[in-house]
Order: C-alpha cells, then sequence, then structure tokens
C-alpha cells in the first residue's frame, strides 16, 4: 500500500506561505519507510536536525496542528536547560586551602 508522507525541514522554519517542505510516497505506513523515502528525495544519508516527517494518515486523524508542526521543526529547545547550581559541599578547595593542609600535615 503506497502512504503519502509530508516533511518539514528545519531550515523552512521563516517561510510562512507553506507548511510543508515536501512531499514522498513510499510503499507501508511505517515511520521509518517514510523517513528512508525521504532521506533518499534529499539524496543525503542521515536526515537533518529537526526534520518532522507525519504520514497522510496522521494528518487526517487530527494528531497534527499547524502550530505544532512548525513548533517541532524549531531548532532551539522548547525549554531552557536549566543549569545545575553547584553547592558548597561540591566545590573543590582552592590553591591556598591545599597548601594550608599540606603545611599541616608538614608535607611543604
Amino acid at each position: 500500500m503506497v502512504t503519502n508522507f509530508y516533511f518539514r525541514l528545519a531550515s523552512d522554519n521563516e517561510n510562512d506561505v507553506f507548511l510543508w517542505s515536501g512531499r514522498v510516497s513510499a510503499n507501508g505506513k511505517q515511520h521509518s519507510t517514510g523517513c528512508d523515502a525521504v532521506r533518499k528525495k534529499l539524496g543525503v544519508d542521515k536526515l537533518p536536525h529537526h526534520t518532522l516527517v507525519v504520514s497522510e494518515h496522521e494528518l487526517a486523524t487530527g494528531q497534527w496542528s499547524p502550530e505544532r508542526i512548525r513548533e517541532a521543526t524549531l531548532p532551539e529547545r522548547a525549554t531552557p536547560k536549566v543549569k545545575k547550581v553547584k553547592a558548597f559541599e561540591d566545590v573543590g578547595m582552592t590553591f591556598d586551602q591545599a597548601n594550608d593542609l599540606l603545611k599541616k600535615f608538614g608535607l611543604k
């Protein structure tokens, strides 16, 4: 069975006129089959980062809205990564503290 797959590249995020970068047809309904067909059409071994591949069936069932499709291909993360703040115990000793410790035990 031939299934149509639509794809959107992250490089097309500035394009507000068209929602999809392209369409390919593939034998089978599996997502991996669609990705293989897109890679073949683009002539690459690996899909570019943040490339969205959606089957015709997923679109017909209403799983994807235009806003969600555009959001899925954004290169930056939707939620910023939280940087862990080091606690006092996590910070190693300073050079002066190490010298004082060596003098205390008579090693320096």
